[in-house]
């Protein structure tokens, strides 16, 4: 598990991306997708929306998304919604980070994988 801190008012605030629950979707693939320097990437691009932070907004959002076979992330829907500003930071961050496709064989293939984001306000 990867978390960036923020301080802002004496306060600290916590986005997690979980690396335990990233997973693809098809199961047969070997190595699975995963992003250019692991989670701790994922997370260099992350920022707390100042309005959710203003607001108090904490949740959970779950993303699911294809990582084709050249790395490229497209098709990014929320599983879970946190609320339209925590989803659109979520996003935001897995479109930002470079991601390795998954592969089997030396083969490159494009697999769907769903990915959790915690922010929460301490």
């Amino acid at each position: 598990m990867t978390t960036k801190a923020w301080m802002k008012s004496g306060l600290i605030l916590l986005a997690t991306a979980l690396a335990l629950d990233a997973s693809p979707m098809e199961a047969d693939i070997v190595t699975r997708p995963r992003p250019v320097g692991g989670i701790p990437a994922v997370c260099e691009h992350l920022t707390y929306p100042e309005l959710a932070l203003d607001m108090g907004i904490e949740g959970k959002v779950i993303l699911r998304f294809r990582v084709d076979e050249f790395g490229n992330i497209s098709n990014i829907q929320v599983i879970q919604s946190g609320g339209h500003l925590l989803d659109e930071a979520a996003m935001a961050a897995v479109s930002r980070t470079d991601w390795i496709p998954a592969s089997h064989n030396d083969q490159n293939y494009s697999v769907l994988f769903q990915l959790p984001f915690q922010f929460c306000i301490d």
